[in-house]
């Protein structure tokens, strides 16, 4: 027989230290709020069906009378909803399609530097590893957005600054990273996985509204910051 492990979960214990009512309490709350309305229902129905059988009796009539359906009312009339633009058509694209009446701009890309001393991306791989923990990340992913207020703190319902955090889920084209390609075979250059590594990850960034209503990058914003595999919490 294997001795008792003394980490092996009890069931009994008490593991809720809040104030708050335990998970049983609210189910048995609950199912006894059931059964009471089953046997509410149940009572109401047999005086209804009692009543009918000593009306059918005292009638000397053994059919039983007939209960009129009631009619239920007409509920309200919806329309069905409807798209406020025209459907963008099928195409193959490579590039991002909106409807007629919108417009799409690049608020950040690939390589953008994140603060001031760092060129701008050049398209040619020439940048260097170190230097992709200070500009945007890769593979665009899932993003969250947090209001600012102009002290600089959190602000749930402020929409033209705020910080606007990616997760860069992937490497999309790491040939176009390296000056000369990625290097192909078992063993891979350094820098180039470097590269790739700072590439990944999180970039977190304040963006602000300008006088033409777009939103764009603060660059050299003290909360600009880059968040990597590589990166020491």
């Amino acid at each position: 027989m294997l001795p008792t492990p003394a980490n092996e979960y009890d069931d009994s214990a008490i593991v809720n230290a809040s104030a708050n009512p335990h998970m049983d309490d609210i189910l048995s709350a609950r199912l006894s709020r059931r059964g009471a309305l089953r046997g509410g229902v149940s009572v109401t129905a047999g005086v209804l069906l009692g009543g009918m059988g000593l009306s059918a009796c005292g009638g000397g009539n053994s059919n039983p009378a007939a209960i009129p359906t009631p009619t239920p009312e007409p509920g309200p009339v919806t329309k069905p909803l409807a798209l406020g633009f025209a459907a963008v058509a099928k195409n193959k694209s490579d590039l991002v399609t909106v409807p007629e009446g919108y417009q799409v701009s690049i608020l950040h890309a690939l390589g953008d530097p994140m603060h001031f001393g760092d060129e701008s991306w050049k398209d040619n791989g020439s940048e260097t590893a170190d230097s992709y923990n200070r500009r945007v990340g890769d593979g665009h992913d899932g993003m969250y957005y947090f209001g600012l207020s102009e002290a600089g703190a959190y602000q749930a319902d402020r929409s033209d600054r705020g910080l606007l955090c990616v997760n860069h889920e992937y490497v999309v084209q790491p040939f176009a990273l390296h000056p000369a390609g990625r290097t192909l075979g078992t063993t891979r250059l350094a820098s180039e996985v470097e590269k790739e590594i700072y590439a990944h990850g999180v970039s977190v960034v304040e963006v602000k509204r300008g006088a033409g209503a777009d939103m764009t990058m603060v660059r050299g914003s003290k909360y600009n910051r880059r968040i990597t595999s590589a990166t020491e919490m």
